[in-house]
């Protein structure tokens, strides 16, 4: 193999690894931001970050502290 084969490569490599990084980062961000709370809470959500003035962080912040843990088993309580 030539050495512009294996630079090649290597960047074509490197250029994959970081799109899936990325992907991966924007994916888990999405996640743990106030989508899924927005889901959950849906207008109190609304009416929330409208008192926290359009601030979502905020709103999911107060949102959250009064969200008990999930369950992690699937037997009644």
């Amino acid at each position: 193999m030539s050495t512009g084969l294996i630079i090649a490569l290597i960047v074509i490599v490197a250029v994959v690894v970081v799109v899936a990084a990325v992907l991966t980062w924007r994916a888990r961000g999405a996640a743990a931001g106030g989508g899924s709370l927005k889901r959950r809470f849906g207008p109190e959500y609304d009416r929330t970050v409208t008192r926290h003035d359009g601030d979502e962080r905020a709103a999911a912040r107060e949102l959250a502290v009064g969200v008990p843990p999930r369950p992690s088993g699937s037997g009644g309580g």
